[in-house]
């Protein structure tokens, strides 16, 4: 009982780097949000990647960063939707994802990056009941839309909006690793890559045709298919954010909350989908790329060295044969 009569010393470490952390990221929730539906929250990728891209210690100023995001958005709400509301939904938020990928970290040391999905997953089902529970919990009067349509909209935009920003995160972290990024300027990854561009375009311009921008919605799926071929999980991780950036911006908008447009909600269920499934080939052929090219450069090392031993042998006994000469012409000699 020394603690309860001494009392505690906490050791309170202030960060002035730890304050820009928390406005940068303050302002990029704030510009994420501009741009994103419920069918597509950019605002829970951007979440997700400072988590990936800061270290533990400034977890605490992304926490304050969020609640500064939050307050100046929700307090124009307080009279409609309450005080406990704002108060309590705007704090708890990034802490339960931070949580999220905490019990990841251990996953985080595999060989192969497939444990993005499971965060992504993770962090949009806790973000989503978390949204919908305290919503239904705490506003003075309960939302209208049923909660399995809403839950649907929510989980599917923050998954969306997580494999958007996520893997271009996890791909910075990873720069350190060595990498021949010139592979992409050979012709085939252009070519996908400007075929993504142009489709992408094309249904931006087919806006009024639903069956049409739906089409080729989901032909921008297909150059994503060859960067994955092509470069394993860095083509996924560059080609699904592109695609799903493309998507959003040929999905129509009122520019109004809860803004939704049925046809784009059932293509971004397919490239949800064909995103999850390209994002985990594309580890996979990473990780058995690298497995052939140890292997192959193990080979390559024992071949040399079996050759070095070979040539030194060589060596050995010419020198030896050398010496039998001169004893031999010694002999004759005498």
């Amino acid at each position: 009982m020394d603690w309860w009569r001494n009392g505690l010393q906490l050791n309170l470490r202030i960060r002035p780097a730890g304050f820009v952390v928390a406005v940068v990221y303050a302002f990029a929730c704030w510009g994420a949000r501009q741009i994103s539906l419920d069918q597509f929250y950019l605002p829970a990728g951007v979440r997700v990647a400072a988590l990936l891209l800061c270290p533990p210690r400034l977890w605490p100023y992304l926490i304050l960063g969020e609640y500064a995001y939050f307050a100046q958005m929700r307090y124009p709400m307080i009279d409609k939707y309450g005080l406990a509301w704002v108060v309590i939904a705007s704090a708890c938020m990034m802490p339960a994802v931070a949580l999220v990928v905490r019990l990841h970290r251990r996953m985080m040391a595999a060989p192969t990056e497939a444990w993005l999905l499971s965060v992504a997953a993770t962090a949009a089902l806790v973000a989503t009941v978390l949204k919908l529970g305290l919503s239904h919990l705490l506003w003075p009067v309960p939302p209208s839309l049923p909660i399995l349509t809403s839950a649907a909209r929510f989980a599917l935009g923050d998954y969306i909006g997580i494999l958007t920003l996520a893997p271009l995160a996890l791909l910075w972290t990873k720069r350190g690793v060595p990498y021949d990024w010139l592979a992409w300027r050979a012709p085939p990854t252009v070519i996908a890559l400007s075929s993504l561009l142009v489709l992408g375009v094309l249904a931006r311009l087919a806006a009024g045709d639903d069956m049409t921008r739906t089409s080729l919605q989901l032909m921008l799926a297909l150059p994503v298919v060859a960067l994955t071929c092509m470069h394993g999980w860095r083509g996924a991780a560059v080609g699904v954010p592109v695609l799903n950036l493309l998507i959003s911006a040929t999905t129509p908008s009122t520019g109004l909350p809860g803004s939704f447009d049925a046809p784009t909600f059932a293509t971004q269920q397919v490239v949800a989908l064909a995103g999850t499934a390209l994002l985990a080939l594309g580890a996979q052929i990473s990780h058995y790329f690298h497995q052939y090219a140890r292997r192959d450069l193990d080979r390559q090392r024992a071949v040399t060295l079996s050759r070095t031993a070979h040539i030194a042998s060589e060596m050995d006994l010419r020198e030896r044969a050398l010496g039998l000469r001169r004893i031999a012409d010694g002999l004759d000699v005498s």
